[in-house]
C-alpha cells in the first residue's frame, strides 16, 4: 500500500473490504439502511436462539456474525436485481420517456416522433433508440412491422383487454372452446 504500513497477509482482506464499501456505495440509499437492518436481524436471530430469556442476555458474536452474513446475502441479491433491470440512469431515462409518452397520449409513435418530444433531454436519436430498447426489454413498448412503436395498454390506463393492433387477427375456424383473444398475450 503506498504511503502506509501493510501487515503481511492482510492485503487481500483490505482489498475485499474496499470492494465491499464500493459495492454498498453504488446502492446508496439502500446501503445507508443496511447497518440498521443488520442490527435488527441480529436482534431477531438472538430472540429466535434464546426465546425464553433473550431480553436478559446480550447479543453474542455468533448471532451478529449470522446477521452480517444475511446482510451480505441480501446486498448481493439487491445488486443482482439492479443488474438485471439495468443501470440507474437507463431506468431513469426509461421512466422519463414513458412518462412523456403517457402524458402526451402517444399510444403509437415512431422513434422520430418520440425524439421530437424529448430532444431537450436526449440530443441524439441513438439515445432515444437505447431508451426505447430498454422500454421494449421491460415490456412497456413494442415495435411493429412498420417501424412504429406501440405503448403497452397498462401504461396508458387502458384495460388489458383493449384492442391489440400489432398482433395479426386469427383467421379460419375457431372452436367454441377457443377465444379469438388467444392470439394476444395477456399482460402479467
Amino acid at each position: 500500500m503506498p504511503g502506509g504500513k501493510q501487515v503481511a497477509g492482510n492485503g487481500a482482506a483490505e482489498e475485499s473490504e474496499a470492494a465491499g464499501y464500493q459495492y454498498v456505495h453504488d446502492m446508496r440509499e439502500w446501503g445507508n439502511k443496511l447497518s440498521g437492518a443488520t442490527l435488527r436481524l441480529a436482534g431477531l436471530l438472538h430472540v429466535a436462539h434464546h426465546p425464553a430469556d433473550a431480553w436478559r442476555r446480550p447479543i453474542d458474536a455468533d448471532r451478529m456474525a449470522d446477521a452480517v452474513r444475511l446482510a451480505e446475502f441480501f446486498a448481493a441479491h439487491y445488486r443482482a436485481a439492479l443488474t438485471t433491470i439495468g443501470s440507474d440512469s437507463a431506468i431513469e431515462n426509461a421512466r422519463y420517456l414513458l412518462g412523456v409518452l403517457t402524458t402526451r397520449g402517444m399510444t403509437t409513435f415512431t422513434r422520430r416522433e418520440a425524439h421530437r418530444r424529448v430532444a431537450h433531454k436526449f440530443a441524439k436519436s441513438d439515445e432515444v433508440a437505447a431508451v426505447l430498447a430498454e422500454l421494449t426489454a421491460l415490456g412497456w413498448v413494442r415495435s411493429g412491422p412498420d417501424g412504429r412503436y406501440e405503448l403497452h395498454p397498462r401504461a396508458t390506463g387502458q384495460r388489458p383487454e383493449s384492442a391489440d393492433s400489432l398482433t395479426t387477427p386469427m383467421t379460419g375456424d375457431v372452436s367454441t372452446s377457443q377465444s379469438t383473444r388467444e392470439a394476444v398475450s395477456t399482460p402479467t
